[in-house]
């Protein structure tokens, strides 16, 4: 039983302390506090404020005296009335929401409320927290906005930097993943290319994407993007509610034109194809840029013409050195 204004010949105020746990991190776009009157009493249509009040120690026992200073605020969140006492007080304003929200924002997990009546010398109200069909709480209209785990090109190739963009021939699609802890939401995910002045050069929606699906937007036309500008791609998404957060810049440039094939030595593996040292033995083979290039930043190499799966990194002259192990038959070339 609870007790707001002149009841019992006595005069009362209450406390609840409500625990949201459930909202944490979340965005609140509604709340409501509700609490029946008793129904076993005479009605009495009286007007109750609803305010913020400070967290309440389970530990600490709760008096008239050392309550005083729990009130929060200028005034009340919102007032109610129940004219007939048939139902429940209902308390929703934008202010309530606005504690819920400071709440989840917080993480507290507990929203701590107090209830007066508007005029305490007037006829009081009783209140009945236990009724099974109308309990005391606080309900919230909430959302979790969705984010993007992971966004890239397609050709497999990492996100670059402003200072460091990576090098690519090409970009012809995007991929990415979605994920929302609403299982139940669909959400939409906004990809958008810039060039270097911030100007949109693309941008794709996905359709209805549910949460944890990995997805590619469909293929860039051809001629979006051109050999030299430092573009850079972020991916957003939303849901029917809200939008989550975008993810960093990940910067690229186009080279499209293929270097020259390079000049491959080795003094271990002589040019008519048998080794010159003994098997299970390593040796080493220098690759070199050719043809003049000077912006190749890696070779891709391999004992199969058509299997160069591996890379190494081109080193500031121009060459690397690829350690080969020759086994008891050298079938390889490169």
């Amino acid at each position: 039983m609870a007790r707001v204004g002149s009841v019992d010949d006595g005069l009362w105020r209450a406390f609840f302390q409500l625990d949201v746990k459930a909202i944490n991190g979340s965005k609140v776009h509604g709340a409501e506090f509700h609490i029946p009157p008793d129904r076993a009493r005479p009605c009495v249509p009286a007007q109750v404020d609803l305010w913020a009040a400070r967290p309440i120690d389970p530990g600490k026992p709760l008096t008239w005296n050392n309550s005083k200073n729990y009130w929060l605020g200028d005034g009340p969140l919102a007032t109610a009335v129940d004219p007939d006492c048939g139902g429940r007080l209902e308390f929703s304003t934008d202010a309530l929401a606005k504690l819920a929200q400071q709440a989840a924002g917080r993480k507290t997990g507990v929203v701590t409320v107090g209830l007066r009546a508007h005029d305490e010398s007037a006829p009081g109200l009783a209140l009945q927290p236990a009724d099974p069909h109308y309990p005391v709480g606080l309900s919230t209209v909430y959302n979790n906005a969705p984010t993007v785990t992971t966004v890239a090109m397609s050709n497999g190739r990492p996100c670059g930097t402003a200072a460091a963009p990576t090098l690519v021939a090409g970009v012809r699609q995007f991929s990415a993943r979605v994920a929302d802890v609403d299982s139940g939401d669909l959400d939409t995910v906004r990809l958008e290319v810039l060039r270097p002045d911030g100007t949109i050069v693309h941008a794709a929606e996905s359709g209805s994407v549910p949460p944890g699906t990995a997805f590619s937007w469909p293929e860039l036309p051809a001629g979006t993007l051109t050999d030299g500008p430092v573009y850079h791609y972020h991916a957003q998404a939303r849901d029917a509610l809200d939008t989550g957060p975008s993810t960093s810049d990940c910067y690229f440039t186009v080279d499209s034109v293929r270097p020259h094939t390079p000049t491959v030595s080795s003094t271990d593996f002589p040019p008519e194809g048998e080794p010159a040292i003994m098997a299970r033995t390593t040796g080493t083979v220098t690759v070199r840029l050719a043809g003049g290039d000077t912006d190749v930043d890696t070779f891709l190499w391999g004992t199969q013409q058509d299997s160069l799966f591996n890379r190494i990194a081109v080193g500031p002259d121009g060459t690397a050195t690829v350690p080969v192990t020759v086994a008891d038959y050298y079938g390889g070339r490169f």
